[in-house]
């Protein structure tokens, strides 16, 4: 199907909507645009469907209970990053304090360019 009738079918999920979905991995780095965390960062520590992705940051919303948010009120700041998504996806004890190392220098790479 194309995004031409894609966009004409009431029934199908929106065009942006499926690109947000194929945005969001294990691992990524996102932005809280909407609610209580809005401007904060997050790591991606899984996915729930194509909608909701489930989040932390290791110090509010640690690994142990991760936050679950709709992928459209979060924006993309950083892509999955290869060393942090294999050891969340391989079930190594990731701890809060390397989420938060973690989240610390993409906030200060990006505050630096």
């Amino acid at each position: 199907m194309s995004i031409e009738n894609l966009e004409n079918n009431k029934n199908a999920p929106a065009v942006s909507d499926m690109k947000h979905a194929r945005d969001y991995s294990v691992g990524s780095v996102v932005r809280a645009v909407s609610g209580r965390g809005a401007g904060n960062l997050y790591i991606v520590v899984g996915m729930d469907g194509d909608k909701y992705a489930w989040l932390c940051d290791g110090k509010y919303r640690r690994i142990k209970n991760p936050k679950r948010k709709n992928i459209k009120h979060v924006e993309m700041e950083r892509p999955a990053d290869g060393e942090m998504t294999s050891m969340i996806e391989d079930r190594i004890d990731v701890l809060d304090s390397e989420i938060r190392k973690f989240i610390k220098k993409v906030r200060d790479g990006r505050a630096a360019n």
